[in-house]
């Protein structure tokens, strides 16, 4: 292992110090997220049959999928009714939902990141409306016991596919289980934004009809994308445009040059109604989608073989029709072994570590707690082969 980092001592202290964060000089970025690349952009639309939610044409997209947990609400009559909802979650999709009138219920979650179907059952009232389901790394829920349990009750059954683009259970798409589902396509996909709503209950034809974001915002989180990937080949000369355009686009925004940012924990009722770019939905469509999952499946075993005893994935062994988002992985000192890798080139992401302020407290929600401190995002997306995983596995 090499030997020009530093490394913090104690790593399950409470609040370890930094590293010293010296990136190797000879090996590109692993990101987080799959990035861009210019032969994508000349890349024709696929004919036949495209994957939910972009083959089905009553799809409605919108540039954040928060935009659509909003209008999916509110289109399903939820405002001022009830909905169960995981203890373990994002927090942008719960601003959303109480943004649009929903009361929420907290229902509690397993180690693996299931939903407690006993605690389900315990946690309806008559006021109960539907239930929220979030299909955690790619992963599904037990979404036939869920819509069992919805068909039971008379409950709407909503699925939260953000995490769980092109997954499939026993053959069937995630998202076509509940009467609607949410979908986020940067974070499986290259695209700099995009974010959908399916349903099956009635009430889409009364969603508004989204309106463009600002280009600049597109093209800048575009620009991005493809200096993530030319570091990931090219190592520092990419690296360096990459650190040069952020400035650039720190400079435009601080002059009032239209902006609005991906990857952030809140919702905005400003952004509500920004769409899809055409750049996201063209690339969505145009992708080899069967190649995607492949190597993602692929990478996720492969982490698996080497870390499996050591680290094992919090979400267990990777069923058929799984497409794995990431490697979560349970650490302690999460902080410490997130800028230990990103010193050496490699990026995690913190996944969900911050409570949201109306989130569910106390020793009832300690597993959502514990998988809030300690889960990190391992990356094995499409971008990355075999060597990258050793890399990251040996590190």
């Amino acid at each position: 292992m090499e030997t020009d980092l530093k490394l913090a001592p104690a790593p399950d202290q409470a609040a370890p110090p930094r590293p010293t964060l010296v990136r190797p000089r000879s090996r590109g970025l692993i990101p987080a997220l799959p990035t861009l690349w210019p032969s994508m952009l000349a890349e024709r639309e696929r004919s036949g049959v495209l994957p939910p939610p972009l083959g089905d044409p009553a799809t409605r997209y919108w540039y954040f999928a928060r935009n659509a947990v909003w209008h999916g609400a509110r289109a399903l009559g939820l405002s001022g009714g009830e909905v169960l909802m995981p203890a373990y979650f994002h927090g942008v999709e719960v601003d959303a939902l109480l943004d649009a009138g929903v009361h929420l219920r907290w229902v509690k979650v397993d180690r693996a990141m299931q939903l407690d179907l006993a605690d389900l059952e315990r946690q309806r009232t008559k006021a109960t409306r539907a239930v929220y389901a979030i299909h955690y790394a790619g992963f599904p829920q037990d979404v036939f016991a869920l819509r069992r349990f919805c068909d039971k009750h008379g409950l709407l059954l909503i699925e939260d596919c953000a995490l769980a683009l092109l997954s499939r259970l026993g053959g069937q798409p995630l998202g076509t289980f509940g009467d609607a589902a949410i979908w986020c396509f940067y974070k499986a996909l290259p695209v700099p934004n995009g974010g959908a709503l399916t349903m099956k209950a009635p009430g889409a034809s009364g969603i508004r009809r989204p309106h463009e974001a600002p280009l600049t915002t597109a093209a800048a989180h575009a620009a991005s994308s493809l200096l993530a990937n030319a570091e990931l080949r090219l190592g520092a000369p990419a690296r360096l445009a990459r650190t040069l355009l952020r400035r650039v686009t720190s400079l435009a925004r601080r002059r009032g040059l239209p902006h609005v940012a991906t990857g952030t924990q809140r919702f905005s009722r400003a952004a509500v109604d920004l769409a899809i770019s055409p750049l996201s939905l063209h690339l969505a469509r145009s992708l080899d989608h069967g190649a995607i999952v492949a190597r993602r499946r692929r990478n996720y075993l492969h982490l698996t073989e080497r870390l499996g005893s050591a680290a094992p994935p919090v979400t267990g062994p990777l069923d058929d029709g799984v497409c794995p988002l990431f490697y979560p992985v349970a650490v302690v000192g999460k902080r410490h072994v997130q800028e230990t890798l990103a010193a050496r080139g490699i990026e995690l992401v913190d996944f969900w570590r911050t409570p949201h302020p109306e989130g569910p407290t106390g020793r009832r929600y300690a597993v959502a707690e514990e998988l809030r401190r300690t889960v990190l995002e391992v990356p094995c997306h499409q971008d990355l082969g075999i060597a990258d995983m050793d890399r990251i596995a040996d590190e």
